[in-house]
């Protein structure tokens, strides 16, 4: 199995809010129960990356695709890099479906959940950020 850690990370269902007062950093989660066909989630990072620059400081998440709901990509972004999307043998045991976290920081971190949910509205944000 996957260390407790990244578990525990993966099973962010129940809404959490905190916020880093004046750190300038938010988290976002976000779940979605279809999949994705995969050039939408490209897309959606690349407006993400190009509006946010260094300012979008992680994305990580287990994503369902078209091409192949049982098996989860794994994908990991930091800033303007990419790593190789990993397609991982099964989902992780009591869960299926998108999960994602956006860590953003700068003035305009706000407006990162509405801008994802207007571009891909199968998103459903989870909590209020921390």
């Amino acid at each position: 199995g996957k260390p407790p850690v990244v578990a525990k990370w993966l099973r962010f269902a129940a809404p959490a809010a905190h916020h880093h007062d004046g750190a300038g950093v938010a988290a976002y989660c976000f779940v979605a129960d279809v999949p994705f066909e995969s050039r939408v989630i490209e897309m959606a990072i690349g407006a993400l990356q190009h509006s946010f620059g260094a300012d979008l400081l992680r994305i990580k998440g287990l994503v369902a695709l078209q091409d192949s709901p049982d098996q989860p990509t794994l994908i990991h972004v930091v800033q303007h890099l990419v790593s190789p999307w990993r397609r991982l043998p099964d989902w992780p045991v009591d869960m299926q479906g998108t999960r994602l976290v956006v860590i953003v920081a700068g003035a305009g971190r706000a407006e990162l959940p509405d801008m994802l949910t207007r571009f891909a509205p199968e998103f459903q944000r989870v909590g209020q950020g921390w």
